[in-house]
């Protein structure tokens, strides 16, 4: 298990029994319960299977606190979307003193914002697909221009599914632009780009 925040007292644990006890933090607030509970519980029966002490914690049912006071000593995330992904669970776990699974603060944060993610992508040469920034149904109009279909539009800081759409066809056009605001990226059909859900 790669953690993102170990304290300089935490040894690297590499058996199972090595863990500790570990928290499965899944289900949660955002949108994106139903699927995070279904990884959750996939992750959850996966280290069990391998003998790491591993139990379910769902942050809506208790406070993050409770993680101390039950005597975890790490935990792998499985939340997904907002609250989960972008670096707020993450700096509450580092202020905690939690060592955790993922991404640190700001490349939670980052990552869970797709236009900085694309951006900072793009600045570091990785090529990503083009895409444009919506703010009504004109700029729709004018993405169907510029990137032609197939285009997939999601909200812009959103996990990878909710909100998400697929346009084919011009009878589209006038309802996902009315629908949608958000930011859009041409799907070439390509490597899907890190960060972008």
């Amino acid at each position: 298990m790669r953690l993102s925040y170990e304290p300089r007292q935490l040894r690297r644990a590499t058996a199972a029994g090595e863990f500790g006890r570990v928290a499965v933090l899944f289900g949660g607030d955002s949108s994106e319960r139903e699927i995070s509970l279904l990884s959750g519980n996939a992750v959850l029966e996966a280290l069990k299977r391998r003998g790491v002490d591993a139990h379910a914690f769902d942050p809506r049912d208790a406070p993050l606190s409770d993680l101390i006071a039950r005597g975890f000593e790490r935990v792998w995330i499985a939340l997904h979307g907002p609250g989960g992904e972008d670096g707020t669970l993450q700096g509450a776990l580092e202020y905690l003193g939690v060592p955790y699974t993922g991404s640190g603060v700001m490349g939670s944060a980052i990552g869970m914002d797709k236009l900085r993610t694309k951006r900072l992508a793009r600045a570091v040469g990785v090529a990503t697909p083009d895409f444009v920034v919506l703010s009504g149904a004109q700029d729709f109009e004018a993405a169907l221009e510029r990137l032609k279909l197939p285009l997939i539009v999601k909200p812009a800081t959103q996990g990878s599914s909710p909100g998400a759409s697929s346009a084919y066809g011009s009878r589209c056009t006038a309802r996902e632009g009315r629908t949608a605001r958000c930011r859009v990226r041409s799907n070439t059909w390509a490597c899907p780009t890190p960060g972008a859900g």
